[in-house]
């Protein structure tokens, strides 16, 4: 069972952290094969050298299996390298390459000599069979004869580089992919609805797909018809979550900036004014006014909620038309000072707005800024909005956060979620039709 659950989860890492998991791998693939390029080439010269009982001698198998390893010393000794290598003009770690074995089940004795110089490992091979050859002549048992003389081989027998090669491949990929896992074990990301389950107590309301028409920027429009598909889902759960509390304020933020609180709160109200209500989108965050910005509003001409608090600027001339029929929006700015005064005149703004409207959608600050803690203390009700990939920690320090503040969270909503990719909508429509 442990195998099935650490599978699964390996390559839900890997998919998650590819590209750590390359920035890993490659490099030390890369590296070994370097350095398995950068190793010198040597090359075995072989010779052989055959024994056989002397004429006239009785010498069985037996005898031959004892007498051989004799020789095999005698080409190993010290003193047998320091002539050779004197004979031959090399130093001694020339012949450190030299290996001498007896054949198995035969009376041959092999010698093996590798060296970076083909030429001079065939004279090492060649010299050493004809030091045995010598001490043969000694032998009153055995006579040796050089089977074939050893000749300066054309290939290299080692690196084996493309052994090496392979594997610092395999090391790479198992090094990427258990700092894939590590990472994703130490810092978990949110990717689907288990996710957040587990990082939050809040129920999921629901989650947005990820949308090409969104991340080319068309926030306003919300022109995607899975998108709409998706945010009518939601706003459906929250009020079966708003129960007889009812919602008719209802505040949206998100943990931190970028989780797509700006798109929710437009696709929710958008959503409502389809049902027939008469909606006012609030534009709340006074340090970016974002929702104003992405409804293609210019904040720097037309007033805006800062100008209405500081008493400049009269409600009316803060309103505008929104994406759809029954949407009204109240403009932003760009009025980080404003913001105690937001606090302070919040709730009789919002009872204001009721008068002629049936239900107000506040767009605030995300929760990581002390201003959207302040105004949520004040709005009660709220939909939490993250994004796909974003740490789970973010969250948990969201609902804890809620929480204290004693707000009433109806739930979290998964933004821009690849996990379950929606089919081609069959009768569906956008939000706001496209022009």
């Amino acid at each position: 069972m442990a195998a099935e659950q650490g599978l699964p989860a390996m390559v839900d890492a890997v998919r998650r952290r590819w590209a750590l998991c390359l920035l890993v791998a490659l490099p030390l693939a890369l590296g070994v094969a370097v350095y398995a390029r950068s190793l010198p080439a040597q090359y075995d010269a072989e010779t052989t050298v055959a024994f056989a009982p002397r004429l006239g001698s009785q010498v069985g198998a037996d005898v031959v299996r004892v007498v051989l390893p004799r020789y095999v010393t005698l080409l190993s000794a010290d003193a047998t390298v320091q002539q050779v290598a004197s004979d031959l003009h090399v130093t001694p770690d020339a012949l450190a390459g030299a290996d001498v074995s007896v054949a198995t089940d035969t009376a041959n004795l092999d010698i093996v000599v590798r060296g970076t110089d083909p030429a001079t490992a065939a004279a090492i091979a060649n010299a050493l069979a004809r030091t045995a050859l010598t001490a043969s002549k000694d032998d009153e048992l055995l006579q040796a004869q050089q089977v074939a003389t050893a000749l300066p081989p054309h290939s290299p027998s080692a690196p084996p580089r493309g052994l090496l090669t392979l594997a610092g491949l395999v090391a790479g990929l198992v090094a990427g992919l258990g700092c894939a896992f590590l990472a994703e074990r130490g810092s978990p990301r949110l990717r689907d609805a288990t996710d957040v389950t587990s990082a939050s107590t809040l129920p999921v309301l629901g989650q947005i797909p990820f949308s090409r028409e969104l991340k080319a920027g068309r926030t306003v429009e919300v022109s995607d018809p899975v998108v709409g598909s998706a945010a009518r889902a939601v706003l459906a759960r929250a009020e079966q979550a708003a129960g007889t509390r009812g919602a008719r304020v209802v505040a949206v933020t998100s943990p931190d900036s970028g989780d797509g609180k700006t798109t929710l709160a437009v696709a929710y109200a958008a959503t409502a004014a389809r049902r027939g209500r008469r909606v006012v989108l609030v534009d709340a965050d006074l340090g970016r006014a974002g929702l104003t910005d992405a409804m293609g509003f210019d904040r720097h001409v037309g007033p805006g909620l800062g100008e209405l608090l500081e008493g400049s600027a009269p409600l009316a001339a803060c309103l505008a038309e929104g994406p759809v029929d029954g949407v009204t929006v109240l403009t932003g700015s760009v009025r980080p000072e404003a913001v105690d005064l937001l606090t302070r005149r919040l709730p009789s703004l919002l009872e204001e707005l009721l008068r002629g409207a049936d239900q107000v959608v506040v767009d605030c600050p995300p929760l990581a800024e002390d201003d959207g803690q302040a105004l949520l203390a004040q709005l009660r009700t709220v939909l939490l909005v993250v994004r796909s990939g974003a740490p789970s920690a973010a969250l948990a320090r969201s609902s804890a956060l809620l929480e204290g503040l004693g707000v009433h969270a109806l739930g979290v909503v998964l933004n821009n979620s690849r996990s379950t990719p929606a089919p081609e909508p069959y009768g569906r429509v956008p939000l706001v039709a496209e022009a």
